[in-house]
């Protein structure tokens, strides 16, 4: 064997063994076996369908109040979901209500936007969202995905 190729590969793996050592030994890999608690927050602007989506009624939500609904499908964890309704974002007077960069940039937050008028790209949010809470919480960061249509940007 080439002894300069020898020692390239020797470096090479002196200088590679701690990054791979850090992840197979990650302590969150190493926890109970058990799965890590999750978030899931679905967005859609102007809000869903009411009458089709939400369940038929306030409360705890089980198959019967799932029935013929767009969350139907979440049936089977239906004891692990939580519903919320009604997020104004406290633009109920707004003149912008409605407003694309109101909706998106105050979602889980409740909070008011501060949105130069009718300038989108300018919206800021006035208090942390609930995703950011939670990831803080745990010690995380949140991970957001976008799927927005051709015309909107990607995330």
């Amino acid at each position: 064997m080439d002894r300069r190729l020898f020692l390239v590969g020797t470096a090479g793996t002196m200088f590679g063994l701690p990054l791979l050592e850090s992840l197979a030994f990650d302590p969150r890999a190493k926890a109970a076996n058990e799965p890590l608690p999750f978030a899931i927050f679905l967005y859609q602007p102007m809000g869903p369908e009411k009458d089709s989506w939400f369940p038929s009624q306030t409360g705890k939500i089980t198959a019967q109040t799932l029935a013929g609904k767009g969350l139907e499908p979440l049936t089977p964890f239906a004891n692990k979901l939580i519903v919320i309704n009604g997020m104004g974002q406290g633009n109920e007077v707004n003149k912008n209500k409605g407003d694309h960069g109101d909706s998106l940039v105050g979602t889980l937050t409740a909070a008011q936007v501060d949105q130069p008028l009718n300038r989108d790209n300018e919206a800021k949010s006035t208090a942390q969202s609930l995703d950011f809470a939670i990831a803080k919480a745990f010690g995380g960061s949140p991970l957001n995905l976008a799927c927005p249509d051709n015309g909107g940007p990607s995330i």
